[in-house]
């Protein structure tokens, strides 16, 4: 009786510890976004994938990802016609004191969406292309756009990861010197600006040669 109290706690201790582990290798990273896909007819987007990361390894884990399947994206492009559009966002917060958010998105084909990662496999989409997660960091890491990136591969991504992501980052702008320090001579004064010459400070020796040159016809008609 005793040795089966010691099993079943052992094997409590066991799952409750790797449980723990799981939850924790979820959420090494301490970053998280939700990007949608949404049709031109739908009235509101879908989850496509959660993916966390980290913006400054530029590390990422896919969390979940749910694709359009072949019979949603063939009914969907029935109500819209020939049009081989889908709208791909995100939400972002309009102000960090605001809890209102935005839609920001681009507009991409049906086809596009379709080769991204696995579910390229099986599709009319069989030539060679691949579509990543492209996901955009500002200077200050903040995500504020994705999009689809278009790759060559010669095989699709493998099942262990859906579907890939990339990152671009927003390097910042130059930005003018301000309050540069001024370098003081040795009598304590600044270096003084020199003024710009005048056209005839830097033309002189042409109206010298001019005036030789009349002079020296001048004299030889006398003559």
């Amino acid at each position: 009786m005793q040795i089966s109290s010691v099993v079943i706690l052992f094997l409590v201790g066991f799952v409750t510890a790797a449980g723990t582990s799981s939850s924790a290798s979820t959420s090494t990273f301490p970053a998280s976004a939700e990007i949608f896909y949404w049709p031109l007819a739908a009235p509101e987007p879908s989850l496509l994938a959660r993916i966390s990361y980290d913006p400054s390894t530029l590390e990422s884990q896919v969390v979940s990802y749910t694709p359009p399947d072949a019979a949603t994206r063939v009914r969907l492009r029935d109500e819209e016609g020939e049009e081989d559009l889908v709208r791909i966002g995100l939400f972002i917060a309009t102000t960090p004191a605001n809890d209102a958010k935005q839609w920001v998105g681009s507009l991409t084909s049906w086809s596009s969406l379709v080769a991204v990662g696995n579910l390229k496999k099986g599709s009319d989409n069989d030539n060679g292309e691949n579509s990543s997660l492209l996901l955009h960091l500002g200077p200050s890491e903040e995500l504020y756009h994705v999009s689809l990136s278009r790759t060559q591969s010669s095989s699709p991504s493998s099942a262990s990861v859906p579907v890939a992501v990339d990152f671009a980052r927003s390097e910042p702008g130059p930005r003018a010197k301000l309050n540069k320090p001024v370098v003081l001579g040795p009598d304590g004064k600044g270096p003084e600006e020199v003024p710009e010459k005048s056209f005839f400070q830097k033309y002189w020796w042409i109206f010298l040669i001019v005036m030789f040159l009349a002079m020296s016809s001048g004299g030889g008609g006398e003559g």
